[in-house]
């Protein structure tokens, strides 16, 4: 029970780090020279190949002959389909000079994320600093409630009143519910940190008792909710070393954003 609590709540606190990959994970060192297909007599080059395969594992692919297999088919489609669109002159479009000027800024933009990270790496005291900040904003406990999604507010308070004389609200969730993903379970949410919930729903636990149903429906961004806490119990955040990895990736992204405007604020921009 303990380690599952903490496989949720690992979830719970990714879904607070958010931002771009910047994986550490690379295909091994591989025969530049040797091109990895010949379409048409157009070499197919390692480099591409290694650059393709190095992007699928930082998205988390693992590495093997199916993926290894898998980008080499894509290279050689790629090639193919590129050299017809030069037989045809589409590249000498207005079109195609626009596209290929935005491809190409982007892959400058990334070349100098990638130096600007290389030089100015984080360290492990704003990694700490950040968990920190995640756990506080997580809270102390979680909660796990059923509830039923309304479209309006009128409809909300018919079916507390529903509730409230005794229907039960698995029963009326599964009638009334426009929440198709917990509807099946009769209205029934996983457990998570009220930090993590639609902005309205979170806010409304405060100060509230277990086995409760909520006076009033709930408004949020997504309608009108019907509450009922079903549980609550203290937060088992995992350790610093398991959220590591994503925390980098947040400090980072926050790092290279700061960077970033910094440019912009020293441009010449008229």
């Amino acid at each position: 029970m303990k380690s599952s609590r903490k496989a949720a709540c690992s979830l719970s606190l990714l879904a607070l780090l958010c931002g771009p990959v910047w994986a550490s994970s690379k295909a091994p060192a591989t025969d530049a020279k040797t091109p990895i297909a010949t379409v048409n007599q157009q070499p197919v080059s390692q480099d591409a190949f290694v650059f393709m395969l190095n992007e699928q594992l930082a998205r988390g692919a693992a590495d093997g002959q199916p993926l290894r297999q898998g980008v080499r088919t894509e290279l050689i489609v790629q090639t193919v389909v590129s050299q017809q669109a030069q037989a045809l002159k589409l590249d000498q479009s207005p079109e195609a000079k626009a596209l290929l000027e935005a491809v190409r800024r982007n892959a400058l933009v990334q070349l100098w994320q990638q130096d600007w990270l290389k030089k100015n790496p984080i360290p492990k005291e704003a990694l700490e600093e950040e968990y920190k900040n995640v756990v506080n904003r997580l809270g102390p406990d979680e909660y796990q409630l059923r509830h039923i999604l309304l479209k309006d507010e009128t409809a909300a308070r018919l079916v507390l009143e529903k509730a409230k004389a005794g229907t039960p609200l698995d029963v009326l969730a599964q009638e009334y519910s426009s929440d198709d993903q917990s509807k099946p379970k009769g209205g029934l949410l996983d457990w998570s940190s009220p930090a993590l919930m639609v902005q309205g729903l979170g806010d409304a636990l405060k100060g509230q008792g277990v086995q409760k149903l909520l006076d009033a429906p709930v408004q949020s961004a997504a309608g009108w909710h019907v509450v009922r806490i079903e549980g609550k119990r203290a937060m088992a955040a995992p350790s610093f070393e398991a959220l590591q990895p994503q925390l980098a990736r947040v400090v980072a992204q926050r790092a290279l954003t700061q960077a970033i405007q910094g440019l912009v604020n020293q441009a010449k921009i008229n």
